[in-house]
């Protein structure tokens, strides 16, 4: 632990004060006493703030869920001390741990939350030309649509390190950043994750095995995703709860494809290195089965859509 200390806690600047332990750990915070045991998850603040006035001296910490804790002490160098602790407890150490970042209240990343609004407002019509292949049936972009265009690479990097000290005051505005600034900052992010969206090895080859299997039918395989993602939840929650806010993303992006000319075969091929990673490329396989034997059906006879597998 980083602080052990006697305080005065209050739920609310009305509330009466109690007399409790506290235990300030890397991203938890533990108070405890004859009546209360709580354990608060500083990944999900919002803000801290010393506050000196008439009405309270101490230590404000605001989380996620709208709750205020008031935290004081009648020695002042106790709640000084109280006041830095809390501060390095919720400080973001690295960006390629998941479950090391400041969280919204449905567990997704301020960071990637922060940066989907964004592209959100202002790279949904940022549209390249689509050129249509006939010697073959796909279509492919030209470079300037959302996720398809480089950013510059010192914006990029000054974009993630200010984040990584502060994801909620860094100043995300088009005046600072363009929308392909965001984007790849995104993309990086999530490639960069030393446990990728889909989990471990294992995870991975689960996900993997429902593409080589032949005989699968659609009904199974979605059941058989539902019992990946119920899986992931429970071990992964930060992971489950990111990968789904990056399918609603991807597919709301698609879905405006008139718009910004991202159809979804091209989000689906920007997107699976930064799901999967470069630290789980697939393992030689030992069956004849083609891998995409699945992936390649129409929609229509898969039957498979994101509320097929919707967990909530």
């Amino acid at each position: 632990f980083i602080l052990l200390t006697k305080l005065n806690v209050q739920e609310g600047i009305n509330a009466e004060k109690q007399q409790a332990i506290a235990i300030v750990y890397p991203g938890r915070f533990v108070i405890c006493s004859d009546t209360i045991f709580d354990e608060v998850d500083l990944r999900k603040y919002c803000s801290l703030t010393y506050q000196k006035s008439e009405e309270f001296t101490g230590v404000v910490l605001c989380l996620v869920s709208n709750r205020f804790l008031y935290l004081s002490s009648p020695i002042s160098k106790l709640t000084d001390m109280l006041y830095s602790c809390l501060r390095e407890a919720t400080k973001v150490k690295i960006l390629t741990d998941l479950n090391c970042q400041i969280l919204t209240s449905q567990n997704v990343p301020v960071l990637v939350e922060r940066f989907i609004n964004f592209i959100f407002e202002h790279g949904l019509e940022s549209k390249g030309k689509i050129i249509h292949d006939k010697s073959s049936e796909y279509s492919y972009l030209s470079t300037s649509s959302i996720y398809r265009q480089a950013g510059q690479e010192t914006k990029i990097k000054q974009l993630l390190n200010e984040f990584l000290e502060d994801p909620f005051n860094t100043s995300l505005t088009r005046e600072n950043y363009t929308e392909h600034d965001v984007a790849n900052g995104l993309k990086r992010f999530l490639r960069q994750l030393e446990t990728p969206l889909l989990g471990t090895r294992q995870n991975y080859d689960a996900w993997l095995r429902s593409t080589v299997d032949s005989s699968i039918t659609p009904d199974q395989l979605i059941q058989y995703y539902r019992g990946l993602l119920v899986d992931l939840k429970q071990h992964f929650p930060v992971h489950y709860a990111t990968l789904r806010k990056m399918l609603l993303h991807i597919q709301t992006v698609s879905m405006l494809s008139d718009r910004n000319g991202m159809i979804l075969s091209n989000l689906v091929s920007t997107f699976a290195p930064c799901i999967i990673s470069q630290a789980l490329a697939p393992l030689p396989m030992t069956t004849t089965t083609p891998m995409n034997s699945y992936t390649n059906e129409p929609r229509e006879r898969r039957g498979l859509s994101l509320d097929d597998i919707d967990m909530k």
